[in-house]
């Protein structure tokens, strides 16, 4: 009995190392180049094993592997902010899963950015998204969610990996359209138009079809018939904003480097 209990632990500890000393996700090779100045920025969704990025600061890159919005970062100088970085990336495999993905690039900032953060809990002003009073009209509604990487696991109410994607967002001036959208996507998007947390009150956990126009944040002293986005939300889709605080967690950079050019 002795002899046959040494080879079973023996097992069962060299499958605990190896479970330690796994080496993270990567990226095969990565190219990292400044950016020109004033270009526009864009990436990708990454395909057939390979990504790319254009003139992409690091803020933006950290809220995309981290999956958080840019208002909840905080902290690192301030060239994470006005300095961008092109960006050419290939995975091991052309299946990468989007949550390897998204591990390879924490990697790659950790690597070459010396990124350091941490999170924490802070209370701040959120808006509430609730149904209006006339009650929710979302167009071709349906009890199914639809499912996106963009969002931090849990942030969509269902778990099953079987569901359909979500549309292609296009956001514009005055715009946020889609074919197929979650309310927790739609929630993401308003979030970075708002510059704010919104708390989702709807009680809808389907997807519905989007197309919500309304006077561009940005302008000043309009006076024509367009709606305000608050107002939009209401008219068109039977949702109303309110103003309130809560506690939300906030990613908090601690460290960045400049990267060595390759």
């Amino acid at each position: 009995m002795r002899g046959s209990t040494i080879p079973v632990i023996t097992l069962i500890a060299l499958s605990a190392l190896c479970a330690q000393t796994s080496p993270p996700p990567e990226f095969e090779v990565a190219s990292i180049r400044r950016s020109p100045a004033d270009g526009p920025w864009f990436w990708g969704p990454h395909r057939n094993g390979r990504w790319t990025a254009t003139n992409a600061n690091l803020k933006r890159l950290t809220s995309l592997a981290w999956r958080t919005p840019l208002f909840a970062i905080t902290g690192g100088p301030s060239w994470i902010e006005n300095e961008g970085y092109d960006i050419s990336a290939r995975e091991p495999h052309i299946d990468t899963s989007d949550d390897d993905f998204l591990l390879m690039l924490q990697n790659l900032l950790k690597n070459r950015f010396a990124l350091k953060t941490h999170t924490e809990m802070r209370v701040q002003p959120v808006y509430v998204l609730a149904p209006a009073k006339s009650g929710l009209k979302l167009p071709e509604a349906t009890p199914e969610p639809c499912a996106t990487f963009a969002l931090k696991p849990g942030a969509e109410s269902a778990s099953d990996d079987r569901r359909q994607p979500c549309g292609g967002m296009n956001v514009v001036s005055g715009l946020i359209s889609d074919d197929k959208v979650s309310m927790a996507w739609f929630i993401s998007v308003l979030e970075g138009l708002l510059g704010r947390r919104i708390v989702n009150k709807t009680g809808f956990a389907g997807s519905f079809r989007l197309h919500l126009e309304f006077v561009p944040l940005d302008l000043i002293d309009y006076d024509g018939p367009m709606p305000s986005l608050f107002a939009a939300l209401q008219e068109q889709l039977g949702l109303k904003l309110e103003g309130g605080r809560d506690e939300a967690e906030i990613l908090v950079i601690d460290r960045a480097e400049r990267p060595t050019e390759n």
